[in-house]
C-alpha cells in the first residue's frame, strides 16, 4: 500500500473514532494491521488487529470478526507463531461456515498459500492439532489469550 494510502487510512481511523463507527473503525484497523505487517512491524500489526477484534466482539459482525482473525493469523505467521496462525485461520473459517460468510474469492489464493506454508512448517500432526484447537476454542477465550502483541504461543495440550 503506498504511503499516501496508509496516511488516508490513518485519517479515516480518527474520523471513525469521532463518529463512533465501530464496524468502520474495525475495518480501518484491519487495513492498518495489514499495512503494519507488510512494513515489517508485526508488533504494531498485532496490537491493531487485537483492537479491531475487541471492537467487534459481541457485535454480530461475523464477517468482520473473521476478517480480523485472518489478518491476525497472517500477522502471527509473520512473527513465527505458526500454531497461533493456524488456530486463528481455523477459527475464522469456523465463523464463516457457521454464518454463511465465505472468504472472498480474491483472498483464497493467498490464504491457501499461507495454509500450505503453515502445514509445512508445523508438520501434519501439529497442524491438525492446531486446526482442531482453532475450531473448538471459544472466540472470546482465543481473543483474551492469543490476540495482541504481548500474546505468546499458547498451547492447548497438543504438544
Amino acid at each position: 500500500m503506498p504511503i499516501h494510502a496508509a496516511e488516508l487510512a490513518g485519517e479515516s481511523l480518527g474520523v471513525r473514532r469521532d463518529l463512533g463507527d465501530r464496524r468502520g473503525l474495525a475495518a480501518t484497523l484491519r487495513t492498518l494491521t495489514n499495512v503494519a505487517r507488510d512494513r515489517g512491524d508485526a508488533e504494531r500489526a498485532a496490537a491493531l488487529g487485537a483492537e479491531g477484534l475487541d471492537l467487534l466482539r459481541g457485535s454480530g459482525d461475523h464477517t468482520g470478526l473473521a476478517a480480523c482473525l485472518e489478518s491476525l493469523a497472517a500477522t502471527c505467521w509473520a512473527q513465527g507463531r505458526a500454531e497461533q496462525a493456524a488456530r486463528f485461520y481455523r477459527r475464522a473459517g469456523t465463523l464463516r461456515e457457521e454464518h454463511a460468510t465465505p472468504l472472498p474469492p480474491i483472498e483464497r489464493p493467498h490464504q491457501d498459500e499461507v495454509l500450505a506454508a503453515l502445514r509445512a512448517a508445523l508438520g501434519d500432526d501439529h497442524f491438525r492439532a492446531a486446526w482442531v484447537d482453532g475450531r473448538a476454542t471459544p472466540l472470546d477465550y482465543m481473543i483474551a489469550t492469543e490476540a495482541g502483541p504481548e500474546a505468546g504461543s499458547v498451547h492447548y495440550g497438543h504438544r
